[in-house]
């Protein structure tokens, strides 16, 4: 008797820990967002800002190899 009351409830929690949407044929990829996508938009938003100052920053190097 008590080996299938441990049997049930070993079932009752993986049941429930499982996740309900383990069904992923019938739903539409979509993008996976996690706790730390804002600063991972943010990382890369910074990423963009310091590509466009090195180019900057690249050009002004060129204009006063230029203008020696």
């Amino acid at each position: 008797m008590y080996r299938w009351i441990v049997i049930a409830c070993l079932a009752g929690v993986t049941l429930a820990c499982s996740s309900p949407s383990d069904n992923t044929d019938s739903t539409p990829e979509k993008k996976v967002e996690n706790v730390w996508q804002g600063q991972v938009d943010t990382l890369e938003k910074a990423r963009g800002v310091e590509q466009t100052l090195m180019d900057a920053q690249k050009k002004r190097d060129e204009a006063m190899r230029r203008q020696e």
